[in-house]
């Protein structure tokens, strides 16, 4: 659990980072501008490499069957998903890096 919740607290980190939001702002406003599978593309390669400076000092890959182990672990665990922490920073980076351009591009 505390290694879970000490990866949580780094992505929370490299998701707030200004550059970060900055650049996933402008990949969300030109995906909304104008919808293609290639803009979707690099905002996906912008999340994973940014996830990727995190994910192997938690023993992850740097890739996205890493992020699919990781995320495979958090559903598979009790523990973890009984953890009011871990419900609330996982609720918080979904929405560092969708929930508020998502709905700030469809109004």
């Amino acid at each position: 659990l505390a290694r879970v919740l000490a990866l949580q607290v780094e992505l929370l980190e490299v998701f707030a980072r200004p550059s970060f939001q900055r650049r996933l702002s402008d990949l969300y406003e030109a995906e909304h501008r104008q919808p293609t599978s290639s803009q979707q593309d690099v905002r996906l390669e912008l999340l994973l490499s940014t996830q990727g400076s995190v994910l192997p000092r938690y023993g992850f890959e740097a890739s996205w069957h890493g992020v699919q182990q990781l995320m495979g672990l958090m559903d598979s665990s009790p523990a973890l998903k009984a953890s009011a922490d871990v419900l609330r920073n996982g609720l918080i980076i979904d929405w560092l890096v969708r929930g508020k351009f998502e709905k700030a591009t469809a109004a």
